[in-house]
């Protein structure tokens, strides 16, 4: 027995340091429930947690990237469904405006109604917008402008105009003069196929500024082969000046369908990427411009394609909606499967931990009557000279 050296008592104290060591962690455990809380619990386990949160992190912007995406295609969905409607009333009108009962007065008012209802769903289409993304109007980038050099007005106009031969929409705005007779244009493709198109304008006592558009091919179909130019053939028999003595190109301009995919949701670059072509819904993309010049039949006619073309385009976006709605599901249970996995590798068990506590708390108390034993040794040295 040494009175300098109480290796009892060292012991002890190491015995106790120890199971209080353990204690600490285990109330880390219970307070955090992660039995993996730093690298310093376990590196390894630890790394493959962060990694697999990282992915967890990662599915989470791709599900608010979709989301983005949804909302982008419902506002579009919306939209049309009310263009749609707008365009059954017009299609209504423009059956009685084909009666041939009707007076110049009632076909008239029929008319302005037409108008407002055409502006309507136009206004529609233009303001169809989420997040700065309009799937119902063309996307800018993708104008290619042919607009002529400026020159006096010409009362007749042989015009060939260069197409990059694919699918698009070529787009005219034309000041037409007053005219003594029916002035005309004319526009036929120089690939011989039978898809000329000819705008009749009536005689009138002022000029007037008309949009023009003639479609190749169908938006979905990118690879179609379209012609590799039109030539626009426009006459008019001008009234006296000081009256416009010819037409006045205002603008020309095509839009390849190719261009107007916009990719919606791609912030990892991979198959979770949507691309959504735009689908034009504008009066001028659906052939609703010049309703003063057209005859009770053309306007019918002009109506029911506008009306399919919508409801095409709806039909179209809702699959899209639903396909994006799939995605956001997959992405939601594969976030939810990795987040069960990190749980599964770092999360505790408080039951049993809370068991190992309460054991440790009696070995402590058993440590600290143990050391406080040992340090009784001096005084039991003590003792035995007092004795002697």
């Amino acid at each position: 027995m040494s009175l300098l050296t109480n290796v009892g008592a060292a012991q002890a104290r190491q015995a106790l340091g120890a199971i209080d060591a353990e204690a600490g962690r285990l109330r880390a455990r219970i307070a955090t429930g992660l039995k993996v809380a730093g690298p310093k619990d376990d590196g390894a386990t630890y790394a493959i947690a962060q990694g697999m949160r990282s992915e967890v992190s990662g599915w989470g912007v791709v599900r608010d990237s979709l989301n983005r995406t949804r909302s982008t295609l419902d506002v579009a969905i919306a939209a049309g469904e009310g263009i749609s409607d707008t365009l059954s009333e017009v299609r209504a009108k423009a059956i009685a405006y084909g009666d041939a009962s009707l007076d110049a007065a009632s076909r008239a008012a029929l008319l302005i109604d037409i108008k407002a209802l055409v502006a309507r769903s136009d206004s529609a289409a233009r303001n169809a917008s989420f997040a700065g993304v309009n799937l119902l109007d063309i996307k800018p980038n993708a104008i290619t402008d042919m607009t002529p050099a400026a020159g006096a007005p010409q009362a007749s106009i042989n015009l060939p105009v260069t197409l990059p031969g694919e699918g698009g929409n070529l787009l005219m705005v034309l000041t037409v003069p007053p005219s003594l007779s029916q002035a005309s244009v004319t526009a036929t493709p120089d690939d011989g196929s039978p898809n000329s198109t000819t705008f009749l304008f009536p005689n009138t006592t002022s000029s007037k500024t008309v949009t023009l558009g003639w479609t190749y091919g169908f938006p979905d179909e990118t690879s179609y082969t379209g012609p590799g130019g039109v030539n626009l053939a426009m006459t008019v028999n001008p009234k006296a000046p000081p009256a416009l003595q010819g037409f006045i190109i205002n603008s020309l301009t095509f839009t390849p369908f190719r261009g107007m995919e916009t990719s919606l949701s791609s912030p990892s670059g991979g198959v979770d990427g949507v691309k959504v072509s735009h689908r034009p819904l504008t009066s001028d993309w659906l052939g609703l411009t010049g309703l003063d010049f057209m005859s009770a039949d053309t306007l019918l006619t002009t109506v029911d394609a506008a009306l399919a073309q919508v409801n095409g385009a709806v039909s179209k976006f809702g699959s899209e909606a639903a396909m994006v709605e799939r995605r956001i599901a997959h992405a939601d249970k594969l976030a939810d499967t990795l987040q069960a996995g990190v749980g599964n590798i770092v999360d505790t068990d408080l039951a049993k931990d809370s068991a190992k506590l309460q054991a440790i708390q009696v070995r402590q108390d058993l440590a600290t009557r143990s050391l406080a034993i040992a340090g009784q040794q001096a005084s039991w040295m003590v003792g035995l000279f007092r004795a002697a």
